[in-house]
């Protein structure tokens, strides 16, 4: 309401009465207060009445189903056919809209300019959009138990079409000439004499004269109910954006593939031409052909949802009834496959049309969720190769969906791969894993596992532990070392060389150790010998003086160049097994392969001129040991 301004003793009044089947209802908690918008006045003395029934909270209705608004106050505009606030019932809310009241109030808040006096009118519209949007949530509603209302308000220049010729007016009132007055239209409607909006129809307050007044201030209020009444229902929307994937929402199953899933979501948009229905869907799944005579599922779920709603059936899920099949149900194996379907049902029990996942009547899916089993696996014959292992297998079984390929790989565990990873190896049963770095005396499993053209990967399957071969080869160049005569022309001294080779894939090396059985002993006079070159192993000396003794060309035996590289000299032991000679420490696998190393040993022999003449002779041993 809006009080007036002249004084003294004139007052303001606006009653509001209810009908029997209009009243606000209160709840706990609830309450209405009168409240003052603009700035106040000292000299204005404010009075309300308010006329209530309290009844026990068991009798009080669940929802009244009726609303109220006003919408400004809304500045006066400059422009001609200004709209202040319309109210408009979309297509799709699936409602009707009683009106019961309509009013109109304007208000003068400054000196008139011409036109003074400007008609305002309601009209009825036919399209409503822009301007400012009030939220339907924030709407007023009789009871608080009543719904979300579906109307679509708007207020502050919306544009609008309206319905009938420019005369076709519902109610009009003249803005007053003069400051502090309002002019005021109500209109109550009884009972059966409502005016009805139907679907894609409203009201419009509406500025007629050919320019505004900005000192105006506009307001339209409007009480009405929604109601389904007189509303047909239509068939849901065939259902649409049909999906099939992995579930929980994983990857798309292409129509027709494999799947390793045997409870797959299917998925589907459902929606209803009626805004306000609710609605749900069923799914039927057939194991036969896309007759859906042979159903393996029928599924109808039970609770109704938002228009429009994506659901993602998973197969077996819960929250609804099957007709055919179980909660916690799965999809057997199949290569035959699968097809699916699914249709919309509204809250009135109508239904759409199936329809068909991808092009109908193509077969959807086939389910493939057991994993390949069996197979054995056996090496082959082992040559002693660090880079190399070869293995052979059969028995895997992949019948469901058909074997794709198989993969095999290296490792020191059952199953493992650390030596080589997974290789593919396509349909073939044999392969050799190459370019390994291996090493004597580890146990190494050869493991293959099937795939098959679902996607299943079955469990490795492993050959028995092997080893590599152990391989030595020793060759020496002569069995026999023939020095020359010691006399004078040579300064009673020789030497003469031997070659060693050793070959071998022992992953610590090995040594080669050298003794005698005797001092060079005289095969005419036993008593007579020829001794040992004073020089030891453990601390080889530059040749000096007499005796018979050696030298080897390996630089670094047990960490130490002992020999000066084939200069230093020493005695040979005379017990098995003798002294280390050469050697090889470093580790040998598949990366530096297989030792093959070549030594030269150097005998020398030295005598005074009073040696008694007389061939000489003794034994000597070279023994390879290899460290594996």
């Amino acid at each position: 309401m809006a009080g007036t301004a002249i004084a003294p003793s004139t007052s303001g009044y606006k009653e509001f009465a209810f009908e029997n089947d209009e009243r606000i209802i209160l709840q706990p908690g609830e309450g209405v207060a009168f409240y003052q918008e603009a700035a106040g006045d000292a000299d204005f003395r404010v009075k309300v009445l308010f006329e209530w029934e309290e009844v026990a909270s068991g009798s009080t209705p669940s929802s009244q189903g009726e609303y109220l608004i006003s919408t400004g106050p809304i500045n006066g505009d400059l422009n001609a056919n200004y709209v202040y606030s319309s109210l408009f019932n979309p297509s799709g809310s699936n409602k009707n809209y009683v009106v019961k009241r309509i009013e109109i109030r304007t208000n003068r808040i400054g000196a008139a300019t011409a036109p003074s006096y400007i008609p305002t009118t309601i009209r009825k519209t036919t399209v409503s959009s822009g301007g400012t949007s009030v939220i339907q949530a924030d709407v007023p509603k009789k009871h608080a138990g009543t719904a979300t209302t579906t109307a679509q308000i708007n207020h502050t220049g919306p544009a609008v079409t309206f319905a009938g010729v420019a005369d076709s007016r519902l109610l009009g009132v003249t803005v007053p000439g003069l400051v502090n007055q309002y002019g005021d239209y109500e209109n109550v409607i009884v009972y059966q004499d409502e005016l009805i909006l139907k679907q894609g129809e409203g009201l419009a307050l509406y500025q007629e004269a050919a320019s505004g007044d900005a000192n105006l201030r506009f307001r339209m209020s409007v009480e009405w109910s929604e109601s389904n009444a007189g509303v047909s229902n239509q068939n849901p929307n065939d259902p649409s954006s049909l999906t099939q994937k992995t579930s929980p929402g994983g990857t798309s199953i292409t129509e027709s593939a494999w799947t390793t899933d045997n409870t797959p979501d299917l998925g589907f948009t459902i929606s209803d031409p009626d805004a306000g229905d609710t609605v749900k869907h069923q799914v039927q799944v057939d194991g036969t052909s896309s007759s859906f005579t042979n159903l393996v599922l029928d599924y109808t779920h039970s609770t109704l949802s938002a228009n429009p709603t994506t659901f993602a059936y998973t197969i077996g899920q819960a929250g609804g009834t099957y007709a055919v099949g179980s909660q916690g149900m799965t999809l057997s194996d199949s290569a035959t496959g699968y097809w699916w379907r699914v249709k919309a049902i509204d809250n009135g029990g109508l239904s759409s049309s199936y329809v068909e996942f991808g092009v109908a009547g193509t077969m959807d899916l086939k389910v493939d969720a057991t994993a390949p089993t069996g197979g054995s696996v056996t090496n082959d014959a082992n040559t002693g190769s660090l880079t190399q292992l070869s293995a052979t297998w059969n028995s895997f079984d992949a019948t469901v969906s058909g074997l794709l390929k198989y993969q095999y790989a290296v490792g020191t565990t059952t199953g493992g791969s650390d030596i080589k990873t997974w290789t593919d190896n396509g349909t073939s049963t044999s392969a050799t894993a190459s370019s390994l770095n291996l090493k004597t005396s580890v146990d190494y499993y050869f493991s293959v596992k099937a795939f098959d053209n679902a996607g299943n990967t079955g469990s490795a399957v492993s050959a028995s532990a092997q080893q590599v071969l152990p391989t030595i080869s020793y060759t020496i160049g002569s069995n026999s070392i023939n020095f020359n005569n010691l006399n004078a022309g040579n300064s009673w001294t020789d030497t003469k060389t031997n070659s060693l080779n050793v070959q071998t894939n022992a992953n610590n090396g090995y040594v080669v150790r050298s003794y005698i059985t005797q001092v060079l002993t005289s095969l005419d006079y036993p008593s007579k010998t020829i001794n040992n070159y004073a020089g030891t192993w453990a601390s080889p000396t530059t040749w000096s003086g007499y005796g018979f003794g050696y030298t080897s060309s390996d630089t670094d035996v047990q960490g130490s160049n002992r020999f000066g590289s084939g200069t230093k000299y020493c005695a040979f032991l005379l017990v098995p097994s003798g002294d280390i000679v050469a050697d090889h420490t470093a580790a040998i696998n598949g990366s530096t392969g297989a030792a093959n190393d070549d030594w030269t040993i150097t005998y020398k022999v030295a005598t005074s001129p009073s040696q008694e003449a007389s061939t000489y002779r003794t034994t000597g041993y070279f023994i390879v040991v290899p460290n594996y």
